[in-house]
């Protein structure tokens, strides 16, 4: 394998926002509690030492979530070890995507693992355990109801609603046996099958499904597994659920931060609301919403005085989950957390929230964006030496690759800038000569320049067409290639499943990501065959 880096700003496809974060860190000093540095991790721990958690409840709700998912192979050395002050965690969250969704899903998890062990090696005084918490109260369905398989949307059709953990997997059936037989008869399909079907079979809920099958694909790395929808670790959150829902300081706290993220040309990410919590019914995630002096559950018939919600927070805290507004709040009060690692969406809307977690007075991360890979086959790389695209060419689009290659091959030379050039320079010492003899006739000169230019483009853009013609088979080769590499123009990493891979590799390939994936590398990795 073959391991290249580029630069951030050298992938159009990131956002300009995320590019600053990885490349001018600076930038961001304002909004984060500690830079994104090795070695800034000895001053976190000190700092999270002044946090209390509730470790003896978060180990017994680990152990049972656990037990109830029926796995083997259980971490149990690093569940034990959260009952020490001594440990903390590293974390990173996903909602359950089907069979894992999308490539970065399967980053996420092995970038925190890493993290996870060079803190180990660094500050052997301590342990850090790496946390994977599966954010299953969502209840956007069509976010997590497919995915993309050697180039088809494989999708879960189901009309239940509410968090879509807490789904039933009977409506799963027809997709799984769609899955099976695209998978073959490969030995390395045989084993995605087996961890498939024991990932799914006799589920009390979607949640447990999705438990089984990551524990299965990333035990034997030793990452904790947590489920945040749980009565007991939402007991040890009711302080901040009432804060937020009777003081409701969020909303103005971070709509200031916003404002001064946008002084610096940087958009607002999540939108936060006066009231930001769910109220969870059978098959229901509903908005809770003051009115004037009662809280109304939306869409539904239910209304609260402040006195009665209040007691409904203390015996059920279970019923009220947490938006993107709140949600980064109730994972660092459950888990003796130093960093949250994610996406640069996740980070965007976590720049977001320093001034919160002062309200709340809970510890504030440090961020750390998840690495993010282009995986390249022999098959590929070989297509691309054959059609010249080099490494420089790369992250290009389809168009540019397709003249890039036609330009190298032309029967003449392709490259007009010098005749554009020469044209506007024969103009402007026209127009200068006019100036001073007419500046009517300067002015049409002028005008005469830019209409002429067009005609002098067209006439290139039909030579360029012409050599098209030329090359059309290759050219639609060179197409096909960049729409496998990149999915509708878009990353790999935010289309692709990792099946396919597994398929080809089996188990080995997510040993190649792991050995590769660092996420103090601020770069962008491409991993060749």
């Amino acid at each position: 394998m073959k391991v290249n880096f580029f630069p951030f700003s050298s992938v159009p496809q990131l956002s300009k926002r995320d590019v600053q974060f990885q490349e001018n860190p600076e930038l961001f000093k304002s909004f984060l509690s500690f830079p994104i540095t090795l070695e800034a991790f000895g001053g976190k721990m000190k700092d999270r030492s002044n946090y209390a958690v509730d470790r003896s409840l978060l180990v017994n709700v680990i152990k049972e979530q656990y037990e109830n998912a029926g796995v083997a192979n259980v971490p149990t050395q690093n569940i034990e070890s959260l009952a020490n002050n001594e440990t903390f965690t590293v974390i990173t969250a996903h909602q359950p995507s089907l069979l894992t969704g999308p490539l970065y899903f399967i980053y996420k998890i092995l970038s925190v693992i890493n993290l996870a062990e060079k803190l180990n090696e660094t500050y052997p005084e301590s342990h850090v355990v790496p946390v994977f918490i599966i954010g299953s109260e969502d209840h956007d369905f069509e976010e997590i109801n497919h995915l993309n398989l050697f180039g088809r949307k494989i999708e879960w059709e189901n009309d239940a609603r509410g968090p879509v953990g807490r789904m039933k997997t009977d409506t799963l059936d027809p997709v799984l046996e769609q899955v099976y037989d695209i998978l073959g008869d490969s030995e390395n399909a045989e084993q995605l099958k087996d961890l498939i079907k024991s990932s799914f079979k006799d589920v009390d809920s979607y949640n447990e499904a999705v438990f089984r099958m990551v524990h299965q694909l990333f035990h034997k790395y030793n990452i904790v597994l947590l489920v945040t929808d749980d009565k007991a670790l939402k007991s040890a959150f009711v302080p901040h659920i009432k804060k937020e829902i009777f003081e409701r300081p969020s909303q103005e706290l971070i709509v200031k931060t916003q404002d001064a993220l946008g002084d610096l040309d940087l958009k607002s990410q999540a939108h936060a609301r006066e009231i930001n919590f769910f109220y969870l019914q059978e098959g229901r995630r509903d908005r809770i919403e003051l009115d004037g002096e009662h809280y109304k559950v939306l869409e539904t018939d239910l209304s609260f005085t402040k006195d009665e919600l209040e007691t409904e927070i203390e015996n059920h805290p279970d019923r009220f989950s947490p938006n993107v507004v709140m949600r980064p709040i109730y994972q660092e009060t459950i888990l003796p957390n130093l960093a949250y690692l994610g996406g640069g969406g996740e980070i965007a809307y976590w720049t977001e929230r320093k001034s919160q977690f002062e309200a709340f007075n809970v510890s504030f991360p440090i961020l750390v964006r998840r690495n993010s890979l282009l995986f390249l086959t022999k098959s590929e790389t070989k297509q691309m030496e054959k059609y010249e695209i080099s490494s420089e060419n790369l992250f290009q689009t389809d168009e540019e690759w397709v003249q890039h290659y036609v330009k190298l091959n032309a029967g003449a030379e392709l490259e007009f800038s010098k005749e554009f050039d020469l044209f506007n320079q024969a103009f402007d010492l026209l127009g200068e000569k006019a100036e001073g003899i007419d500046k009517n006739l300067a002015q049409a000169i002028k005008a005469g320049q830019v209409k002429q230019f067009k005609s002098f483009e067209q006439l290139s853009s039909r030579l360029l067409r012409t050599e098209k013609d030329r090359h059309e088979t290759d050219i639609k080769k060179i197409r096909k290639l960049h729409d496998k590499i990149f999915p509708s123009g878009s990353l790999q990493e935010r289309k692709d499943n990792f099946i396919p891979f597994y398929l080809k590799y089996g188990a080995e390939y997510l040993d190649t990501l792991k050995a590769n994936l660092d996420p103090f590398n601020p770069e962008f990795v491409v991993i060749s065959e």
